[in-house]
């Protein structure tokens, strides 16, 4: 049946390209439809070439049922190996089954062979999932007559049956039918539709619509990992936090143990592994006065958490908000770019549009975050927010040359409020400087609207400082002390110096730490690989840095020649304060907090558009058509990379959290439907 598929297939295409070349059907149907059979005929063929390895074949079908698997059982270390002997025979396929398995639980088994050119070799782990029948199927390449073959497993688990030799199941994935399709769709329109080729303009509804489209997709993804990832109901911020501020108070209701408060040193994480944490004591809150606080930022449990549980009487996930500052996020950034390139690269073609906008999305770090959609990454999301709103909000203060005073305003704001998130991002205010100072020397004339021009910006500051000063002072005696100074964490932060030391390896690990690729999906995993330094460095492990997982990143290295080459004052200024404050952020985390994934969505984007500016600047500037071509080929390369290897970043584990654990289901849906020879 399935060389029949085969043979239709490909009669219904030249069918099809009959019909077309006698002008019996449209182009852009002709197109669609060929690509659909394309992605089809892969699918019967290639996605499913596990299917055909019995085919032609004489090989003796052999099964074993509990009663006799239980027979050549044995137990060793907290495994169970079940040997199978004298099998004397060719074997293609080999089948388990298990019992008695919760229906979210994988276990991992081994299946191990002695044919006739070695003695117990061992293949590659599988995974054993119930509802996905790929993970129950092995197709083997083994030489000759296998001799004897054994199967090891968890010790808890119970192998119902094994076959040998049977037909492994045709299975259609529709999903991926329609990926592949749309891929192919992609690359022909990106070779022959001249539109890409068309400069980015109001007229241009076609480009409006695809880099709305890209948008989309990217959100989608967003909610794809953060939805399947979602793993906890309440937290510390969600329902402890907020429970205090319902009642009034700044630190938490339960109070320290007297356990916790007898040690010589409570802040040394050494010293407080003699009692249990989340029982004697809470980890990563804030010890001062013999009362717990929260250190992260206020503002999202003041205008969402607290306001939710007020008026639901239920908790709001964090998972949720982290989701909302997410695609808030990816929002904003398509807005800056998109003004960005409309206003200093308005005659290059719209593919370049497309490809900045897709690097900065991807390498954003926002699908990192939301693998592990917890508080701590909630308030790294909501300060980013905050800050790329006031940043959109003060590039676009003027609209047909006139100042909007209200937009300046709103950007204050916003960046001042991203402060109340997370501390750090003020550091992004200074973006900000150079545009004020415009307008200044435009005003200087007017003293009026200079005085104007100083109150709209600085009130928002000085009011939400003043509120935080006095937010800090009522909890830890000092306007200047969010809290982190009496963190229950890693290592005691009030004798913790500022350790110059930390800079350099700090930087290697969070801009060109390199992935560790492995052979199996996700085919990368986290690593701590910092270099060597005697000094205590706090490190989480990372997918990569900065630059490895978004390498347009790496055009940065060319800013000697940008400034040399451009024209463009504006956009030269614009750059160097957009790589000055990802810089100077990049060294008060690392002296800070150390390095963990979490962090790198910080300053990661000021990076990636740093990068992406210089990168377009200099295709602008390129005189000839060969060398135009030959960047954007490498633009394509490199927005590929980022796209892919970030969304493989989705799919691994940190902190014990990641869709494998969480959602079994849909992690082994996606690995069988990409590791189709699996």
């Amino acid at each position: 049946m399935k060389y029949i598929f085969i043979i239709l297939i490909l009669a219904l295409y030249i069918c099809l390209h009959i019909l077309y070349k006698n002008n019996k059907i449209k182009k852009n149907l002709s197109i669609i439809l060929k690509a659909l059979l394309i992605a089809v005929f892969l699918e019967i063929t290639i996605f499913n070439i596990k299917a055909y390895r019995l085919d032609f074949s004489k090989a003796q079908e052999i099964s074993f049922f509990e009663e006799e698997i239980e027979d050549m059982q044995v137990e060793n270390n907290g495994f169970s190996k079940v040997n199978l002997e004298n099998i004397d025979t060719e074997i293609k396929t080999i089948y388990v089954k298990f019992k008695n398995l919760n229906p979210n639980d994988y276990i991992e088994y081994q299946i191990s062979y002695s044919d006739e050119t070695t003695k117990e070799r061992n293949l590659p782990k599988k995974e054993y999932f119930e509802k996905i029948e790929e993970s129950q199927y092995t197709a083997v390449y083994l030489s000759g007559k296998v001799e004897s073959l054994s199967i090891s497993y968890s010790k808890d688990s119970e192998l119902e049956e094994i076959q040998l030799n049977t037909p492994i199941p045709f299975n259609f994935n529709i999903f991926r039918t329609i990926i592949v399709t749309l891929i192919i769709l992609l690359i022909y329109s990106l070779k022959t539709h001249s539109f890409w080729q068309e400069a980015y303009t109001k007229e241009n509804v076609k480009g409006q619509r695809v880099y709305f489209l890209i948008l989309t997709f990217f959100i989608l993804i967003l909610c794809f990992f953060n939805i399947f990832n979602e793993y906890i109901e309440t937290d510390l911020y969600n329902k402890d936090f907020v429970e205090a501020l319902e009642n009034g108070q700044t630190y938490l209701l339960e109070e320290p143990s007297e356990k916790l408060l007898s040690l010589e040193n409570p802040y040394d994480t050494v010293e407080r592994s003699s009692i249990k944490r989340g029982e004697d004591y809470i980890w990563d809150t804030a010890l001062y006065n013999n009362h717990y606080y929260v250190y992260f930022g206020i503002l999202p449990a003041l205008i969402l958490f607290l306001p939710f549980h007020i008026i639901t009487g239920t908790f709001l996930k964090t998972s949720v908000v982290v989701l909302l500052f997410s695609v808030l996020s990816a929002i904003m950034l398509a807005l800056i770019i998109e003004y960005i390139f409309k206003k200093h690269f308005s005659k290059l073609p719209f593919k370049m549009l497309v490809f900045s906008e897709i690097s900065i999305l991807f390498g954003s770090f926002l699908i990192w975050i939301n693998v592990a959609p917890r508080f701590y990454e909630m308030v790294n999301v909501a300060g980013l927010y905050f800050s790329l709103q006031g940043i959109y909000l003060f590039l676009t203060i003027k609209k047909g040359g006139e100042l909007s005073f209200k937009k300046l305003g709103l950007g204050a704001l916003c960046l001042a409020l991203a402060v109340a998130c997370r501390p750090t991002t003020l550091i992004a205010s200074i973006i900000i400087i150079p545009i004020i100072w415009n307008l200044f020397k435009q005003k200087k004339a007017n003293k009026k609207e200079v005085l104007k021009l100083i109150l709209v910006v600085m009130i928002p500051y000085i009011v939400v400082g003043l509120l935080l000063m006095y937010y800090n002072y009522i909890r830890f005696g000092s306007i200047f002390e969010f809290g982190a100074k009496y963190q229950l964490t890693m290592n005691d932060m009030r004798n913790l110096k500022n350790r110059l030391i930390t800079i350099p390896a700090g930087f290697i690990y969070n801009l060109f730490n390199l992935p560790s690729f492995i052979g199996e999906f996700p085919f990368m995993q986290v690593n701590s690989n910092i270099p060597e330094i005697f000094a205590y460095y706090y490190v989480e492990d990372m997918p990569g840095g900065v630059f490895i997982l978004a390498p347009i990143a790496f055009a940065v290295f060319g800013i000697k020649k940008f400034l040399k080459t451009s024209k463009n004052t504006e956009l030269k200024n614009l750059v160097v304060v957009i790589l000055a404050v990802g810089i100077i952020l990049n060294i008060i985390i690392v002296m800070q907090g150390g390095s963990t994934g979490r962090y790198l969505l910080d300053f990661a984007w000021y990076f990636v558009l740093a990068g992406i500016l210089i990168y377009l600047e200099n295709y602008q500037n390129t005189k000839t058509v060969e060398a135009k071509k030959i960047l954007e080929k490498i633009f394509v390369a490199l927005m590929s990379f980022t796209l892919i290897i970030n969304i493989l970043t989705g799919f691994l584990t940190t902190s014990g959290v990641g869709m494998k654990r969480v959602s079994p289901q849909v992690y082994f849906n996606v690995e069988y439907s990409i590791s189709f020879w699996k």
